[in-house]
């Protein structure tokens, strides 16, 4: 199968499962050469309309892809002396010129999570000014992801877009797919600015292994 490009049925199967799983449309999902391509295309969409605010510490790799570029900025706002996201903060550096807002929950590199009855009205008040991309790589590794979880946000309808990742849970780091979950109309943004895709063996894998939640 790694001799082959992947299939349009490969990629309608597994972004069925992950619409199903999170009780969104399929159209609504964006299946990605690991969720980096995906936070890589959103800097690029986002970025040249103004500076992307983010804690000062964050996975900031994909964001810095877009500055390297000469197409974003990034506004970093300090961590809290408990090392946590700084929300208030957060939201006082939003202006009419920001072009995001981008967190990780749980965040990378801390590696603390935010409880979805903190994070979620953050969020959501945040969304009301601009994009709000959550950054869910290891939100499986947490006791209670149903709770956490800022999926439920874009299903209310905010300006919300959810990055998700089959490299750590799904030990896939190496064969590289991720997903976002957004609105149908940003998903269209998501597509066309994506820069690659996945071989069959990724989507076999992601597919085979997606719905072993026993494990």
């Amino acid at each position: 199968k790694g001799a082959y490009y992947v299939n349009p049925e490969a990629q309608m199967t597994l972004s069925a499962m992950i619409a199903e799983r999170h009780g969104v449309a399929p159209e609504q999902v964006v299946v990605t050469t690991g969720s980096g391509e995906a936070l890589s295309a959103l800097a690029l969409i986002y970025g040249p309309k103004g500076p992307i605010v983010a804690p000062r510490l964050f996975w900031d790799t994909t964001a810095l892809y877009a500055q390297k570029l000469g197409l974003a900025s990034i506004t970093r706002v300090p961590l809290t002396e408990d090392m946590e996201i700084d929300f208030a903060g957060l939201e006082a550096a939003i202006t009419p010129e920001t072009g995001m807002v981008q967190l990780c929950n749980p965040n990378n590199p801390t590696g603390l999570t935010t409880p979805g009855s903190i994070i979620r009205p953050a969020v959501a008040s945040m969304a009301s000014k601009t994009t709000v991309v959550v950054d869910e790589a290891y939100i499986e590794l947490t006791d209670d992801e149903a709770s956490i979880t800022c999926v439920p946000l874009v299903k209310e309808g905010k300006d919300v877009i959810v990055t998700r990742t089959f490299s750590k849970i799904y030990g896939m780091a190496g064969i590289r797919v991720g997903y976002t979950i957004s609105s149908a109309e940003t998903a269209d943004k998501i597509r066309s600015t994506a820069m690659s895709w996945a071989p069959c063996t990724s989507f076999a894998a992601a597919i085979g292994c997606y719905n072993d939640e026993s494990f």
